[in-house]
């Protein structure tokens, strides 16, 4: 993608012969909207605007306090979902496989493609994008942990963000303000101390 505004599908016209195009008819784009254009980061910097929300996740998630004990801030469904949809992304600088994360602490570093971690490239959050008050842009790395998920991460192409981002996708249906959960399926021998402790709490 070059360069886009939001808009509206009015009407989507099925081909009438084999190999002829789809068409999509939208509707004029309102005058200002902020313009959408492909900024995937790399390993030092995330060249997207912080404030501007992704359309898509703005009309099915939030971010607010979350309601898993000590775990700040976190990612609610503002409507119903079905199983299987994507619902936000998680995007961050792009580190190639065995490259190391700048950041001392990597809490937030997650494979891009897990069946294959760890030999696979990553992705980590700066920590000027910590928090929501400062980065708006994608909220995946908002989404808490539970041993009884209902999302998982998935491979996803953005629009802006290219291979430079992860989809978070239900895996069952998600009702109006339920919050959104991963299996963050970290390894136990190289884990933050909160997750060996849930681990250990798990075989009490």
């Amino acid at each position: 993608m070059m360069e886009a505004r939001e808009s509206t599908v009015n009407s989507i016209l099925n081909p009438q012969e084999e190999y002829s195009i789809l068409q999509v008819q939208a509707a004029t784009p309102a005058p200002g909207s902020p313009i959408l254009s492909y900024q995937p980061s790399d390993d030092e910097k995330m060249r997207v605007d912080y404030q501007q929300q992704d359309p898509y996740e703005r009309d099915r998630v939030e971010c607010r306090q979350s309601a898993v004990q000590n775990a700040g801030e976190g990612v609610f469904a503002i409507t119903d979902i079905p199983e299987d949809t994507f619902v936000c992304f998680y995007h961050g600088i792009y580190l190639l496989e065995g490259q190391n994360s700048p950041q001392e602490n990597c809490e937030y570093q997650i494979f891009l493609d897990w069946h294959s971690a760890p030999a696979s490239p990553s992705l980590d959050i700066l920590p000027d994008a910590a928090a929501y008050k400062d980065y708006k842009a994608s909220l995946g790395h908002k989404v808490n942990h539970s041993w009884e998920p209902n999302c998982m991460y998935s491979k996803y192409n953005h629009p802006v963000f290219g291979h430079t981002a992860m989809g978070i996708k239900t895996i069952r249906r998600v009702e109006r303000g339920e919050e959104l959960t991963t299996n963050y399926r970290y390894d136990a021998d190289n884990c933050p101390d909160w997750y060996a402790q849930l681990c250990h709490d798990q075989e009490v």
